[in-house]
């Protein structure tokens, strides 16, 4: 398997310690992934705890724009972030979203998925990030033309990091 880590301080086959017999088949690319992507075959695309870092405004856009670019219609993209659920019961439910609570909880679960809103209340303070709730993470996707198909949800009651994949709509 053949594999390119592009990370934009290009540190990191000293810090994973990536064995020797992997090293011949791989290689590092340092790359701001806020300017274009280089032009190249690639499957798939994975950001793990990068959008949540970013407003949606210009950053995200700007990222998840130069990587649908950087595309082929094959390609994968796959999301692994923190989601917070609804508080309120959103109509009509889309199949991406993890199902409610049952009534009389609050959606989320109330008291037990705080968590997740502390999280998110502290990345909007400090930051001016966020943790998305799928509808919103959909929509920032659409807006870049990519499509979620789907989504695997972490533990309701922490800051569950799901897994989400798109592919270019």
């Amino acid at each position: 398997m053949r594999f390119c880590v592009v990370s934009s301080i290009g540190y990191y086959r000293e810090t994973l310690r990536i064995p020797s017999w992997q090293a011949s088949t791989g290689r590092d690319q340092a790359h701001d992934f806020l300017t274009p992507q280089p032009p190249r075959k690639v499957s798939v695309f994975l950001l793990r705890m990068i959008l949540h870092d970013w407003s949606n405004e210009y950053y995200c856009v700007k990222v998840l724009r130069h990587l649908r670019a950087a595309a082929q219609s094959s390609t994968k993209l796959f999301i692994v972030d923190n989601t917070r659920m609804l508080a309120t019961r959103p109509s009509p439910r889309t199949s991406l979203e993890r199902p409610p609570a049952p009534e009389p909880l609050l959606p989320s679960f109330g008291q037990s998925s705080a968590i997740a809103y502390y999280t998110d209340l502290n990345m909007m303070s400090l930051f001016n990030d966020q943790e998305r709730p799928v509808l919103q993470l959909k929509e920032l996707l659409k807006e870049c033309d990519w499509k979620l198909v789907e989504v695997y949800y972490g533990d309701p009651f922490t800051v569950g990091q799901s897994k989400s994949m798109a592919v270019p709509a």
